[in-house]
């Protein structure tokens, strides 16, 4: 009964061409599978790319140049010689596509020829290139002028000078202090 069974299964799926059917299906999944596999690599190297283009692109992407560089880049194009800050901006602005938030970029590009030591101040309001300069002379770093910064810097110094003596002092001033303690205690007997 059995065989019977299997056998009229068997001719049933035959017949309407199920085990075909169930044989594609297999191999349909299979290929569903490599596919898949497929995708999620291409996905992968799309997001490396995505990642790459868009620091690249992006306005943080590429690394900014410093203002100072800038200036003596466009000092150097115009002789080295002398030249006015309005003359500076105005190329910085325009030329160089420098994007600023700053009220007084006149200013803020003032006090970077000031800071700097590549700079001599020729006249008010212009500057040259100092010779031999090329070799990264080091910016004037000087403290704080002005606001709490200072008046902490100054608060250290002195309690360095202050602390420096008063170690020197303190072990003379302890020993006729213990001198006076053993003269007060006869007293209280």
């Amino acid at each position: 009964m059995a065989s019977l069974t299997s056998r009229l299964k068997k001719d049933l799926q035959e017949a309407t061409g199920m085990d075909r059917f169930a044989r594609r299906i297999a191999k349909l999944e299979k290929e569903v599978e490599r596919l898949d596999r497929a995708l999620l690599d291409l996905d992968k190297e799309i997001g490396a790319v995505s990642r790459k283009t868009a620091s690249l692109t992006s306005k943080g992407g590429a690394k900014r140049r410093p203002l100072i560089d800038q200036i003596e880049e466009i000092v150097k194009e115009h002789g080295g010689g002398p030249m006015k800050v309005t003359d500076i901006k105005n190329i910085l602005l325009k030329d160089k596509n420098v994007k600023t938030r700053a009220k007084n970029f006149y200013a803020v590009i003032t006090v970077s020829l000031n800071n700097s030591g590549k700079f001599q101040k020729t006249a008010p309001g212009e500057y040259k290139l100092i010779a031999g300069a090329d070799k990264a002379a080091p910016a004037r770093k000087t403290g704080p002028k002005k606001g709490p910064g200072r008046k902490k810097a100054a608060a250290k110094a002195t309690a360095k000078k202050k602390a420096a003596p008063a170690a020197k002092k303190a072990p003379a001033k302890k020993a006729p202090a213990k001198k006076k303690a053993a003269k007060k205690a006869p007293a209280a007997k």
